[in-house]
């Protein structure tokens, strides 16, 4: 399976010209802990967390008027919508991200993908694959 049958396209984005304030604001108010930073073309450039903010500006004393660029974290590492899954969670655990922008052929954003969206899909695979084992047992024991 691929990662644009996961992935979620309702992404909140913000370019390099925010604040750390504004960015901050925008994740509290869409319920997100990240957001994707694009360059004037609609290309992924940074991530910043609500772990780069209490780290890496909170901790160091920085003011909240910091640009998002002198914290985000980059580069960032994005895959093509043809990626498969299995491939994509292999990639962010030996990068240690648990989010991913996906990106189409011309490298713009399109969707981003989550360690909970492969989870949660693998779960249902799992409960899938075990109501398939039920059904045989259920049908050899008959």
């Amino acid at each position: 399976m691929l990662v644009d049958a996961i992935m979620n396209t309702n992404v909140v984005t913000v370019t390099r010209d925010h604040t750390v304030l504004a960015a901050a604001r925008l994740m509290r108010e869409e319920s997100v802990g990240s957001v994707v930073v694009l360059d004037d073309h609609g290309r992924p450039i940074g991530m910043l967390t609500d772990r780069d903010i209490a780290v890496g500006l909170v901790a160091e004393g920085g003011s909240a008027d910091t640009p998002i660029d002198e914290i985000m974290s980059t580069p960032v590492y994005a895959v093509p919508e043809n990626t498969l899954i299995f491939d994509l969670l292999r990639e962010m655990s030996h990068r240690k991200v648990h989010r991913v922008p996906v990106i189409d052929h011309e490298k713009k954003m399109i969707g981003i993908c989550s360690v909970d969206d492969a989870l949660l899909l693998l779960t249902t695979e799992l409960v899938n694959v075990a109501d398939v084992l039920g059904h045989r047992t259920r049908v050899l024991d008959a």
